[in-house]
């Protein structure tokens, strides 16, 4: 038998090598052309005569080992096992109908809408085009990178100490890079110890406040403000308490009036780019909103989700920076910077109170992701989110501009907006005679999808804003969209 014969391998396909050896390998002794007791060449000669690399050939192996499709005698070979693994049960069973596989069992409802994602449970694209909130542009990520370095873990053979490894805290090697890296870049002071790594600023959000407040505790934020903190906070029943806006954040005069008619336990704020007007924190706001914290003695959630992306001027401190009398939780994320999907965040605080917080967050979630973490850690000790932090500023700042130069080509006298400071989204808001939910409906009728105001963010009654994303949009798909959007307002004029 010539088992080079039976492997096919396509370059294309995104399988590494040697599972697609096994595999084929795998269909072979399934299909009774390789016997049980077979014994296969050894790994040298396996390599030699496939023309592949004998570390290949060693992974092939243990996976075939590892599935069960052949046994390994110490100082004898590797042989097709007599006895393959049973892939599916046997007979058939029908299928239950859509009544039969409801539940029978009481549970809650959540009593929310379905988010309009643009796709089918398939992934099939359903609109022509679709605008997010501002998420970055996955193909100009350094996910190689990333990669490279989670590649390179694995195949380490002292990787087996990254898996099955409980801790609380996260990586201490992330936590030892990323306090260098937000010393540096955000004016901190931290240690290992007063950092945490989580799963994804929400998750983060949702321990930070499941850990500081009880029901009926009150918390401040925004008008305009991030959904999913909302219903958090509408999920723990806490009392909401909301302030207004400006051109320089929240209103620091409607908090101070509120701390003096009832005890506030904490503020929640997003300081660089505000969510979702994209207004920035002044540097006086921020220093008065440390001198009510310390006043009425409330914490301060900083979610700093957008820190990374300023065009014109620098973004300044975070709160957190400079916060003396350890009274800020500040939360912030690598997802902007590497991937959307990258549900690592950390959280900075003080170290007793994350101490408490670890023990929270292991009940709920046992380990953590320690090999990509640690694969994290070197991606940020070889300098690689600075150097594609400063290309990406100038990508995205390019995209911003395109986009504003079509606003003011093509909806000038419909709405108002401003030149963003940082981020991926621009605020627009429409004059009342063009009401945002009419032109979110007609748009759709048109193949284009705008961001879902009521999934997204929450928002007084009297706004008629939306937020419109850029960082993942092409020039061309922000040009038909803006036509769109121009097309409509004329009808619903």
């Amino acid at each position: 038998m010539h088992i080079p014969s039976l492997i096919k391998i396509n370059k294309n396909k995104p399988e590494p090598i040697y599972l697609q050896v096994a595999e084929c390998l795998s269909d072979a002794i399934r299909n009774g052309i390789l016997p049980g007791g077979l014994k296969l060449p050894g790994v040298k000669k396996m390599a030699q005569q496939t023309g592949l690399h004998s570390r290949t050939i060693e992974q092939v192996y243990e996976e075939l080992d590892a599935q069960g499709w052949v046994t390994v005698k110490p100082h004898s070979g590797t042989y097709i096992t007599d006895k393959p693994p049973v892939l599916s049960a046997t007979g058939k069973k029908e299928v239950l109908s859509a009544a039969e596989h409801k539940a029978t069992f009481p549970f809650r409802k959540i009593g929310l809408p379905p988010r309009q994602t643009g796709y089918s449970k398939e992934g099939k694209k359903i609109y022509d085009i679709i605008l997010n909130d501002g998420q970055p542009d996955i193909g100009y990520m350094p996910a190689v990178e990333l990669e490279k370095n989670h590649r390179l873990l694995i195949r380490k053979k002292e990787h087996s100490r990254l898996f099955n490894k409980e801790n609380a805290w996260g990586s201490f090697e992330l936590r030892k890079a990323l306090s260098r890296f937000l010393n540096d870049t955000r004016g901190l002071n931290t240690g290992t110890s007063n950092l945490l790594i989580s799963k994804g600023n929400q998750f983060s959000i949702f321990l930070v406040l499941s850990l500081t407040m009880t029901e009926q505790d009150s918390i401040v934020f925004a008008e305009h403000n991030y959904s999913g903190v909302y219903s958090i906070c509408r999920y723990l029943n806490l009392n909401i308490e909301t302030v207004k806006t400006d051109q320089d954040g929240i209103s620091l005069g409607e908090l101070g009036k509120i701390c003096k008619r009832k005890k506030i336990k904490a503020v929640y704020i997003t300081p660089h780019i505000h969510y979702p007007t994209c207004v920035k924190l002044s540097e006086e706001r921020r220093k008065q909103l440390l001198q009510l914290a310390e006043q009425y003695n409330f914490m301060i959630l900083e979610d700093d989700y957008d820190f990374d992306f300023h065009y014109t001027n620098a973004p300044g401190f975070p709160v957190a920076a400079y916060d003396n009398q350890k009274r800020v939780v500040y939360i912030g994320g690598l997802n902007r910077l590497i991937s959307p999907t990258l549900r690592i965040s950390y959280i900075a605080g003080p170290e007793d109170f994350l101490s408490e917080l670890a023990k929270l967050k292991v009940s709920i979630d046992k380990f953590s992701d320690s090999l990509l973490e640690e694969a994290l850690a070197l991606t940020l000790k070889e300098a690689v989110i600075r150097r594609y932090r400063n290309k990406a500023v100038k990508y995205y700042m390019h995209k911003r501009d395109f986009l504003l130069r079509l606003l003011d080509k093509n909806l000038a006298g419909c709405c108002t907006y401003h030149a963003p400071e940082g981020g991926m989204a621009v605020w627009i808001e429409f004059n009342r005679e063009f009401p945002v939910s009419d032109i979110h409906r007609l748009c759709m009728k048109k193949g284009l999808l705008l961001p879902e105001r009521d999934d997204l963010y929450t928002y007084p009654p009297e706004s008629n804003g939306i937020r419109i994303g850029f960082g993942n949009s092409t020039k061309a798909e922000l040009s038909n969209a803006i036509q769109i959007i121009r097309e409509v307002i004329a009808v619903v004029k």
